[in-house]
């Protein structure tokens, strides 16, 4: 394994000055970039968090799930920044996919948030496009309605 510490403790260094600066997809790439990594460096997460809710409304499915997917991979529950994607993710739920859907609903499940709105809303859009999932997004899906006890979740019927 190669050590990255030195490369990503420069990075961090030169992009948190430079944060406003990032568009969407970059924030995004970023955040899933140090969770796949298992990298928790707080300081930029939590400038990448910052930026996330400015630039939420401008997010789109995929962005909105990669980034909810990455601080639940490094289990860092920011309600702020979840509140932010969750409504982000609620205004452009018709153009979701089912990958941006059981990454979504996996997220806020593995750090424990039950947004019962966003997960209607999921559930609803998931029974519109069910024969897109493949067996990861059912497994993930399932996982996820069974984490929080949604009793009363259309999809599970």
């Amino acid at each position: 394994m190669i050590d990255n510490a030195p490369l990503l403790a420069a990075l961090s260094s030169e992009a948190l000055p430079k944060m406003d600066d990032f568009y969407e997809q970059e924030i995004a790439n970023t955040a899933w970039a140090l969770a796949t990594m298992l990298v928790v460096d707080m300081p930029l997460l939590d400038a990448l968090s910052a930026e996330s809710i400015a630039k939420s409304g401008q997010f789109n499915p995929q962005e909105c799930s990669n980034i909810a997917w990455a601080y639940a991979k490094v289990q860092i529950a920011d309600g702020p920044l979840m509140d932010a994607l969750s409504a982000a993710s609620l205004n452009r739920m018709s153009d979701f996919r089912a990958q941006n859907l059981s990454n979504t609903v996996w997220a806020f499940a593995a750090l424990l948030i039950s947004d019962l709105p966003l997960i209607d809303s999921i559930s609803a859009k998931s029974l519109q496009i069910i024969a897109d999932f493949d067996p990861q997004g059912f497994a993930n899906t399932a996982w996820a309605v069974a984490k929080l006890e949604v009793i009363d979740c259309p999809l599970m019927y």
